[in-house]
């Protein structure tokens, strides 16, 4: 009787060693596929995120850029220097190409679905119009008066800007719904494999009792794995704050964007006094031509850490534009304290970096303004001030900061 009793266990112990391996091989091929899963599918919003937002960004760059030769052009009915009206218009087919490029790269990610690619392929559309309703500007300038450049601008262009921005904004809520729907579904899947890997367990064990004790180890195997699940899982829950972070922050310099900015500047406007910056890297362009996009970003990001360490406390910084900072100083800052702190940081910003075996070091140029409630500025006017001032100084020669008088 014992004989076959030990034969029973015999059997059954070789069962359990067949089916152990393949218990914990299916365990390690679920955490395998759910991490994996997990991580293409917070890559390609994180991309596509990225990719929207930058081309929502240059697409209130050149708004800005359009909003200040309207202005130039058509302010009290005056005749303005036409050659602004170039120069500005070459900054505004510059971010052109950079919208090209972040929509191509966009087109190329996979794993989209249908509605974020017909979402995308609307923003698209908007953009082709509005970049044609520049074209249409441009070549009509000498032909029309001042009075219609301004209506063809806030008529004509403005809410074509307008549309646009909403249907990116959309765009990246929609892709935050995607990757949470997918993020659910994949847990929905991890929970379903194993649930049935559970259950199969149960089965080998109730059927091989005479193992119990070896299974525990099994038991403890299959918990580690099951946390490591978990974790995956949390760091795919989390992603969805950190898209709505990317919406405020720049993903390159980790400082707060000019969407951000105009915010807190809006809030701020009208109820109290602040000293205000903006630090601009003159030929940053030069850079990229030299060494490179990579060695570029580099070199921002060198930058942008060097301000945030060395200026975080007095002030809060934005990277509003690729190459372009802001320093919102704190209000125990006199005006005397934020202009030094400011033109430190310039002087900080022009030295030599090395990024990528490369020394990189451009000259930095800047604008200041003191702002008093009383001043009658919004958002806009008060960042085309600071604009203003800052093409002065690179006009200038650059490689300083032009202060702005409040009277």
């Amino acid at each position: 009787m014992s004989s076959k009793s030990s034969i029973k266990m015999s059997v059954g112990y070789k069962i359990a060693m067949v089916i152990a391996p393949i218990f914990f091989i299916l365990s390690g091929f679920v955490t395998n596929f759910v991490y994996k899963n997990g991580k293409n599918l917070y890559d390609t919003n994180f991309k596509s995120v990225e990719y929207i937002n930058s081309i929502n960004n240059d697409i209130n760059k050149i708004s800005s850029y359009l909003a200040q030769m309207a202005t130039e052009l058509g302010v009290n009915n005056r005749q303005a220097d036409m050659s602004k009206k170039d120069d500005i218009l070459a900054y505004a087919y510059s971010e052109f190409d950079n919208i090209n490029r972040a929509m191509n790269s966009y087109q190329k990610i996979n794993n989209l679905t249908d509605l974020e690619k017909r979402r995308f392929n609307q923003c698209r559309l908007g953009i082709i119009e509005y970049q044609d309703k520049l074209a249409y500007m441009d070549k009509m300038t000498s032909q029309m008066t001042l009075q219609e450049l301004t209506s063809v601008y806030m008529q004509e262009m403005k809410p074509i800007q307008v549309r646009t921005s909403e249907m990116l904004e959309a765009a990246i809520d929609l892709s935050s719904d995607v990757a949470q729907d997918s993020y659910d579904q994949n847990n929905r899947l991890h929970n379903y494999i194993n649930y049935g890997l559970i259950s199969a367990a149960v089965i080998v064990e109730l059927a091989l009792i005479v193992i119990a004790l070896k299974s525990v180890k099994a038991k403890k195997k299959i918990a580690e794995k099951n946390f490591q699940l978990e974790r995956a899982g949390e760091k795919l829950k989390n992603s969805h704050q950190k898209i709505v972070d990317i919406a405020n922050i720049n993903i390159l310099t980790d400082m707060h964007n000019r969407y951000a900015l105009e915010q807190d500047l809006d809030a701020a406007i009208g109820k109290e006094s602040f000293s205000i910056g903006v630090l601009d890297i003159d030929n940053f362009r030069s850079v990229n031509d030299s060494f490179g996009y990579g060695v570029g970003d580099e070199y921002l990001a060198a930058v942008a850490e060097k301000l945030n360490k060395e200026y975080s406390n007095s002030a809060k910084l934005y990277n509003i534009s690729g190459n372009e900072f802001c320093f919102i100083f704190n209000k125990d800052i006199t005006e005397l304290q934020a202009r030094q702190m400011l033109d430190l940081a310039r002087e900080n910003a022009s030295n030599s970096f090395v990024v990528s075996e490369a020394v990189v070091q451009c000259p930095v140029s800047g604008s200041f303004y003191r702002y008093y409630p009383e001043d009658n500025l919004n958002v806009n006017t008060l960042l085309m001030k600071l604009d203003n001032a800052l093409r002065a100084a690179k006009n200038s020669g650059g490689n300083r900061i032009q202060y702005i008088s409040n009277l």
